[in-house]
């Protein structure tokens, strides 16, 4: 038997690649005989740096800039040098940015949505586009903040203005600020938004659909649509970036990204291709997920419901283990939940005490 194991992560407890891991252990003592392939499953959010840097063995380098409370971090960026697909020879150079690094809810116990700024990302931008990378990845998801990249372009230089100081957050909007050029010199990079969610920027299936799980207050929710809209009228009057699929990742990033003329594209699709999925779960006899949370945002681009979706069309059985289910699960995945509160710290011995209730029989 050939299994593919393709975990999420379970925020708060693992990332994708520590579940694989733990799910293989688990595995291999109910049926020791099995063959194993892990896949850690990954879409832009959290934990996508580590996941691309170990794919393409790219090394971790560091700039001290601000996290989303504005204190100072060493923050990591992924930097791979390689002549892998180049016809000439040339080292081509590739770059990894991480929003969760900067913005992640692990750096802090704060929940103030108003007040977190994706400034520090604007900064670390501009350090490693400094570095002339052919290729500039940028992971969305993760993220406490609902700027919409506010903090971002005042931390390039440009963005809104009002009484001649940035506005790097909603709590600092003013209906009198205007828009000031970033310094932004991407002409010898190929950049490239990774979003984890294919939500637009604006109306109820936009970047408002997670406000709440950030911590918006629901009478602020109106407040955020409205600073948004007035962001659009300056920046985007057509509409044409805003209303692009994953424009609204991470708390409208996307859109922030997508207007400095990021390309954007599906991070679970992305991962995907690189990592020849397809193929993977063609060879093996049944494929084991989970995650954290399955929720209707799972079937939102994320990676379970595109592991269905493959699955589904190449009738391979599609088991996930889950820490809380919520709403519909769709026909053909055989999804249990484990129960219990993140962190998880008997999560091997969950996993393994459901492997053997599905598979130790076998």
């Amino acid at each position: 038997m050939k299994v593919l194991l393709a975990p999420a992560s379970f925020k708060g407890s693992y990332q994708a690649y520590q579940a694989a891991q733990l799910m293989a252990s688990a595995l291999t003592q109910i049926q020791p005989g099995w063959e194993l392939v892990l896949c850690p499953m990954v879409d832009g959010g959290e934990g996508t740096r580590e996941a691309w840097s170990l794919w393409h063995k790219a090394e971790t380098r560091t700039f001290q800039v601000p996290d989303w409370t504005g204190q100072v971090r060493e923050v990591p960026f992924a930097w791979r040098e390689s002549r892998e697909g180049s016809e000439s020879g040339k080292i081509q150079t590739a770059a990894w940015i991480e929003s969760a690094d900067v913005l992640g809810w692990h750096l802090s116990p704060e929940r103030k949505p108003m007040r977190a700024t994706s400034f520090g990302l604007g900064v670390l931008l501009k350090h490693v586009l400094r570095l002339r990378p052919d290729q500039l990845y940028f992971g969305l998801g993760g993220t406490v903040s609902v700027d919409a990249g506010l903090g971002l372009l005042a931390g390039l230089g440009g963005g809104f203005w009002a009484q001649e100081r940035a506005i790097t957050c909603p709590a600092e909007w003013s209906h009198e600020a205007r828009l000031k050029p970033c310094e932004f010199d991407s002409k010898e990079t190929q950049c490239i938004a990774v979003c984890d969610v294919n939500n637009a920027l604006l109306g109820p299936e936009g970047a408002r659909v997670y406000m709440a799980q950030k911590g918006v207050a629901k009478q602020a929710e109106g407040q955020l649509e409205a600073i948004y809209q007035d962001m659009v009228q300056e920046m985007d009057p057509q509409q044409n970036r805003a209303t692009r699929a994953g424009a609204g990742a991470a708390g409208g990033l996307g859109f922030a990204l997508a207007c400095l003329g990021f390309q954007l594209i599906p991070g679970s699709s992305f991962w995907a291709q690189i990592t020849d999925l397809k193929t993977l779960i063609q060879e093996c006899d049944l494929v084991i997920s989970g995650e954290g949370q399955l929720d209707r945002q799972s079937w939102l681009g994320k990676p379970i419901g595109l592991l269905n979706g493959l699955c589904q069309e190449l009738d391979k059985p599609l088991y996930a283990l889950c820490g809380q289910i919520q709403g519909v699960v769709p026909p053909g995945i055989r999804a249990v939940q484990m129960g219990g509160t993140a962190p998880y710290t008997d999560f091997l011995e969950r996993v393994r005490s459901q492997f053997a209730a599905w598979f130790g029989a076998l």
